[in-house]
């Protein structure tokens, strides 16, 4: 079966690119561009955005959310139809909800309810699209939560007191925090918990990627706790004689940027007092005697990039590299590098630079990757909002929003947007841990960002961006592998883009266990929609029934036609596993609230448990005595057979009849007869018995001898037939496979539960309440959409923030408050 693969086309010479992509350099570049222009279209990536109504909950909520679907190359909104993927995680692991999206021009739009079986604790909400399965999950969307359950210490496992108590303990250590927990609850840990270092992680990031002694190196270092959260630090960089060469103190994120010459053959030491604690010692890289630094200047308009080797090194006669700059896969910038004095300064243009990361790498003339940096261009492409207030014209209670949307320029923008309302009595605005325009420009592409990127970001004080490009000093390309890229080692692609569900399996004969070709398979689609489709199978047995559209949970059934001996075929479905997950205990996470059992606890108090998935049935007898030499299958309509012994006398193999007497072919067995033992149902029976029965009041027959009758001991040496009455009720052998099966979600209109912020709990409070969710505003050529917000008693202030795209490009976000004059 051939995977279907969507290919984007690449316009590379329309882009500017500079003189130097001439025919000097065509020998040069072509290799290298061309790989990187095969990968990007065969590897095309996708992002996928959620909008959140909000950051924490509480059961008895919905999390409302709008499913952003972007191509990963130009940050368009994706035209064509797409599942997306939005799945409710637990920190255990376990998937506890799910829906299946259809995006349609990029957007989709769900909820998932919080029902009060959901533990207290920490999740994650994930989202995907078909095609993003192909490739690493490290860059599937990803938010943290914590999802409130205030009755759940009155439901809770004592086990599971104890891992919370243990968890909240492990954070507590992480974070650096002194440990007050008991002797004994020390020694359970200690037991039951794998061992966890808790040290501060230091590392040193060399600007291009190398140390390299005889130059004038930019060395970026970053301090971090276990959980990847910066940490304040002060020190200095000694040689190995003791002398200082650089003064380090790192900023709010843990992150110093210095400036180093070393010297071949010298080691160099940092001396750094994390936290104010006492200083230790961590070893910088060994200097390179050879090898690039890629030195990158971010300037108001233009970046300047100076390639630098030692000065002492020779380079052969007619020798150049080139450099290249792409971003998110599409070429950028390409230009030859002749150094002279071991030194070459390269200006770029950032308005040739798309908003986002762009990956500079130099090569050697033989296409040899030497040096690397990235660098983050901010472009003009960014939208603003400008919101008003109006109570005029406006039902009492509520009060009116107008935005305006504009762009750089000033030009208004037609686009698709949402927006949310949260109140909370003097609420302040929640924990920012992502948005739209730095999850798509920044956090999307790379992976382990500091938590205050969004901050950074929006640091009216750092118009160049300097903060963020000394993050990325630390960080890597890691969407693909120049090496694998240019010996065209592309990953497989094992499921081509979904549009609409597909339900697809293998047909075989289990009796000569084959692929059946060719083979009719029926289709039913059930829960009121009756609707029944036809295939026939490929060469190798599979069968595909792609396309279908349906909503909610449906029953179907999956039948075929019977082989000749009237047994059925084996269907067998593709059953996709849900993508397992590993939580990581991260900057984000918060301590299990609930360490004991509450005054009300009762076991009766406990909701089900467990994961959220679609249930199979099939109508069989359980197979009880492993795997049959044979079975025979009767069919209830269809066999004509008196008896069991004609049954077996027509279609048994391996059996002599000899009179009304029935033996099994081979050797003798201990008692000098080879005639073998019956079973009806489990129970051994005499053989007249037996073979008198009714074939219509037995489902199947199974024959062991041999080997495959030692499961029955002495008493099966001579070989054993079973049969297995057919239950009450039943009308044939069951020629289909039924399964419940998840379609796509049907979306629900929000709605305001009446409340009054006074009455709020502290928890429900903390996380607000949403007063408006619009997931769907859409501008026209004015660039203006409005709504109305409610405001309830006891409100003083509404966090409002709107996040979406353009249909032609560009990307917004904006928080607002309004003050409420009670």
């Amino acid at each position: 079966m051939k995977t279907k693969i969507r290919l984007l086309t690449i316009v590379i010479f329309s882009l500017g690119l500079p003189a130097a992509f001439g025919s000097q350099y065509d020998q040069l570049k072509e290799p290298v561009i061309k790989n990187l222009e095969s990968y990007s279209s065969y590897a095309a990536p996708q992002k996928v955005y959620l909008h959140l109504d909000k950051s924490e909950y509480t059961v008895g909520e919905t999390i409302w959310f709008k499913a952003y679907l972007f191509d990963g190359i130009t940050h368009l909104p994706y035209v064509d139809t797409s599942n997306i993927y939005v799945e409710l995680i637990h920190s255990d692991g376990m998937t506890r909800d799910m829906r299946i999206l259809l995006s349609e021009d990029g957007f989709a739009r769900g909820e998932i309810s919080l029902g009060e079986g959901l533990p207290d604790g920490n999740y994650v909400i994930r989202a995907y699209s078909g095609w993003m399965e192909n490739f690493d999950d490290e860059f599937f969307f990803t938010r943290p939560l914590y999802i409130n359950n205030p009755e759940w210490e009155n439901a809770i496992r004592r086990w599971d007191v104890l891992r919370n108590r243990r968890f909240n303990r492990q954070l507590r250590r992480m974070r650096g925090e002194q440990d007050q927990a008991s002797f004994a609850a020390r020694v359970i840990d200690f037991i039951t918990a794998p061992f966890t270092s808790y040290d501060y992680q230091v590392a040193f990031f060399p600007e291009g990627g190398q140390l390299i002694a005889g130059v004038t190196n930019r060395v970026a270092m970053k301090v971090i706790d276990p959980l990847g959260q910066g940490q304040n630090a002060e020190g200095e960089v000694l040689d190995q004689r003791g002398q200082v060469v650089a003064s380090l103190e790192t900023d709010s994120g843990g992150i110093a940027v210095f400036d180093i010459e070393p010297e071949s053959g010298n080691t160099y030491t940092a001396r750094l007092s994390i936290n104010n604690e006492r200083a230790s010692g961590y070893e910088l890289p060994e200097p390179r005697n050879d090898g690039y630094t890629l030195r990158v200047n971010s300037e108001q308009d233009h970046l300047k990039i100076t390639v630098m080797t030692p000065g002492s090194r020779v380079e052969p006669e007619g020798s150049r590299l080139f450099l290249i700059g792409h971003t998110r896969g599409t070429p950028r910038f390409s230009e030859v590098v002749q150094l002279v004095n071991g030194m070459k300064e390269i200006v770029v243009d950032k308005t040739t630079l798309p908003s986002g990361i762009t990956h500079f790498t130099l090569f050697t003339a033989d296409h040899v990757p030497v040096a690397e940096r990235l660098v983050f261009v901010r472009g003009d492409d960014e939208l603003t909002f400008s919101p008003w207030v109006e109570t005029s014209g406006v039902e009492p209670g509520f009060l009116g929003v107008e935005v305006i949307v504009r762009d750089k320029t000033g030009s208004r923008v037609e686009g698709n947007f949402s927006l949310s309302a949260v109140t909370g009595k003097s609420a302040d605005a929640p924990e920012r841990r992502s948005d739209l325009l730095t999850y798509i420009l920044l956090s999307s592409e790379l992976q382990g960002l500091t938590p205050d990127i969004h901050d950074l970001y929006f640091d009216g004080d750092d118009n160049n961006g300097q903060a963020i490009d000394n993050l990325l000093l630390t960080h890597g390309w890691r969407r693909f592998d120049w090496e694998e890229a240019l010996a065209s080692d592309f990953p497989e692609i094992e499921k081509s883009e979904h549009r609409g569900l597909a339900i697809r399996g293998t047909v075989k004969d289990p009796a000569k266990n084959e692929s059946l070709t060719n083979y009719p398979v029926n289709l039913e689609v059930r829960s009121g929609h009756d609707d029944i489709f036809e295939t026939t199978t490929e060469r190798n047995g599979r069968f595909n029934f792609p396309g279908l559209y349906y909503e909610g949970q449906i029953e179907i059934a999956l039948s075929s036609r019977r082989l000749p001996g009237n047994y059925p075929p084996e269907i067998s479905l593709d059953i996709t596993e849900a993508r397992g997950y590993d939580y990581d205990i991260g900057y984000y996470t918060r301590e299990r609230r609930v360490t004991s059992r509450g005054d009300d606890w009762s076991r009766r108090n406990r909701p089900p448990r467990g994961r959220v998935s679609g249930s199979t049935r099939e109508e069989t007898t359980e197979q009880l005595y492993g795997v049959p030499d044979q079975t025979i299958y009767i069919d209830y309509e269809t066999s004509t057979e008196r008896n069991l012994y004609e049954v077996l006398r027509n279609r048994a193999t391996g059996l002599s009849f000899e009179g009304g007497t029935i033996m099994i072919r081979g050797p003798s067995s201990l008692v000098l007869s080879n005639e073998p033992r019956f079973m009806l149902d489990g129970v051994f029976i005499d053989a007249n018995t037996f073979l008198n029965n009714y074939p219509r009041d037995i489902e199947r027959i199974e024959i062991f001898r041999g080997a495959s009758a030692a499961i029955f001991g002495v008493r099966g040496g001579t070989g054993v037939i079973l049969a297995y009455s057919r239950r009450p009720g039943y009308s044939g052998f069951e020629d289909s496979m039924e399964l419940v099966m998840l379609g796509y979600h049907t979306p629900s209109e929000f709605y305001l539960d009446n409340f009054s912020v006074e009455n709020l709990s502290e928890v429900e409070r903390r996380g607000g309440k949403t007063l408006q969710w619009e997931p769907v505003l859409i501008t026209g050529n004015d660039g203006v959409f409005s709504t109305v917000v409610p405001v309830v008693e006891g409100t003083d202030r509404i966090l409002i923030t709107i996040e979406g795209t353009g249909f032609e490009g560009g990307l917004g976000f904006g928080e607002f408050i309004i003050e409420i004059d009670n």
